[in-house]
């Protein structure tokens, strides 16, 4: 679990990947509120996972792309021996 309720992307990384702002927003994070705005991930490929039109937030201030609850819901998540798994639910 990340906190993040969506996918959340530095504004370099959505540059790059061509994600483009949908509407500016404010979002409350752990270092406080912050501008961010909202946008669609066409195709997002993670592993051996695909998933399309997921709806992302991207903060310019952001270090790292986090996965949001959005997307970690649709996994069942496992830890065994020290390693994470993931799967996907049907």
């Amino acid at each position: 679990d990340t906190g993040a309720t969506f996918v959340s992307l530095p504004l370099s990384v959505a540059m790059i990947a061509g994600i483009k702002c949908r509407q500016r927003i404010a979002v409350n994070t752990a270092n406080g509120m912050s501008a961010a705005c909202t946008a669609v991930i066409a195709k997002l490929t993670f592993g051996r996972f695909t998933l399309y039109d997921v709806e992302a937030v991207i903060q310019p201030n952001l270090g790292q792309p986090l996965l949001g609850m959005n997307v970690l819901h649709q996994f069942r998540v496992e830890q065994d021996d020290g390693q994470m798994k993931l799967s996907k639910r049907y």
